[in-house]
């Protein structure tokens, strides 16, 4: 037994690890205009392997890492907000009239990725707790 989880362990540190590289490979491809497409994947695997990160925690019941990813994600998602605003140079003082300055931007972002990083990581672990009591049942 002592074996396995500490396969399992390992597994649960690669899959964090990958799950926080995707949530900041997405900045460098937001802040140039021509490569849009690569960092649309980006983010789409990140939300993806948010889903199946909350899955993979909720099916093992691990509920203080969950609530721990939670303000994790949100704060690596809006950290790389705050670069992309930071760097793109349509922002602050030369911001179009009409349009928010960086800080409406962040506060925007920041509330946005905490919600979307809690609604993502439920939705996975209701997934895992499913699968987890329906192979229970056999």
């Amino acid at each position: 037994m002592g074996r396995e989880s500490g396969r399992s362990g390992a597994w649960l540190v690669l899959y964090a690890i990958v799950w926080v590289a995707l949530l900041v490979a997405w900045v460098p491809f937001a802040v140039d205009p021509r490569d849009n497409t690569t960092g649309a994947w980006l983010i789409g695997a990140a939300l993806a392997w948010t889903v199946g990160w909350g899955a993979l925690l909720g099916y093992r019941r691990a509920w203080g890492p969950i609530g721990l990813s939670v303000p994790v994600g949100a704060g690596l998602l809006t950290a790389g907000a705050a670069v992309a605003v930071a760097l793109d140079p349509r922002t602050g003082a030369d911001a179009p009239d009409g349009e928010s300055g960086p800080g409406a931007v962040l506060l925007g972002a920041g509330l946005l990725t905490l919600l979307g990083s809690a609604l993502l990581l439920a939705l996975g672990a209701g997934a895992g707790l499913a699968v987890r009591a329906l192979r229970g049942r056999r």
